[in-house]
């Protein structure tokens, strides 16, 4: 489990951006028992009358218990991410072979009730290998305004 002196050792310039178009999301998420933190950076975009706010790059940094030290992640090897605003979660993509590796799930965690102005949502799949983004739903989607999307990780008893 990730405990809450975790998130007193992240440094501040992790979350402040210079650039006032730009915001950074964090995440902590537990991959094979090590902490982890997962920074999105979202920028406002303009394409018509109303802003979109869109996810543009994600890095992971691990978290050294004893030093408390962050140490940044280039490939997640057979793990694949799920972050988003009501749960974060990692998979090992040999035990969820559906799954894709070396990847990052996420949801958009501010259209809709925590954000009325901006359209659109803004989910898809980071591919680390070559720093894409795959969206997950086209642009002839209608936003919703009742929900934000949510991951759910079912479990079998």
């Amino acid at each position: 489990s990730i405990c809450g002196s975790c998130i007193e050792t992240i440094p501040s310039n992790l979350i402040q951006s210079e650039d006032e178009l730009e915001d950074r999301l964090l995440y902590l998420v537990d991959i094979g028992g090590q902490v982890h933190v997962v920074q999105r950076y979202v920028s406002e975009i303009l394409t018509t009358q109303t802003p979109e706010r869109k996810t543009w790059k994600f890095e992971i940094y691990k978290l050294e218990a004893v030093s408390h030290k962050l140490e940044e992640i280039n490939c997640l090897g057979d793990w694949s991410i799920f972050v988003g605003n009501n749960h974060s979660f990692a998979v090992s993509t040999s035990d969820h072979p559906e799954c894709c590796s070396n990847c990052i799930h996420f949801t958009d965690d501010y259209s809709g009730i925590s954000d009325p102005i901006s359209h659109g949502y803004d989910v898809g799949i980071y591919i680390f290998e070559n720093h894409k983004i795959q969206p997950f739903i086209g642009e002839d989607v209608s936003p919703a305004r009742f929900s934000v999307p949510l991951w759910f990780r079912p479990v079998l008893v």
